[in-house]
């Protein structure tokens, strides 16, 4: 019995389909594309309607920022919800 399996899990076919279900990962959509408009600094005052990924809250001046990436967003409240406007770079 143990050699059956053994031959299943050398056969490349099956070995294939066992990682790729494991490693398959589905990402929200709103975090990707922000990850593209992210790849190079992003200009001050540009708005972002979702929080970057890897960051976190820091207090800057008595007021609490959210840090990405050496980017610092300013937190805005609204009607609709909150946004995220780049207020500057930390480094």
């Amino acid at each position: 019995m143990t050699a059956i399996a053994t031959i299943a899990l050398l056969m490349p076919g099956t070995a294939m389909a066992s990682n790729h279900k494991k490693n398959h990962e589905v990402k929200p959509k709103h975090r990707i594309e922000h990850r593209m408009h992210v790849a190079h600094r992003p200009e001050i005052g540009k708005r972002f309607k979702h929080r970057p990924d890897n960051g976190k809250f820091i207090i800057v001046n008595r007021e609490r920022m959210w840090t990405a990436n050496g980017v610092l967003y300013k937190m805005i409240s609204t009607r609709t919800g909150t946004v995220f406007v780049v207020a500057g770079y930390l480094r």
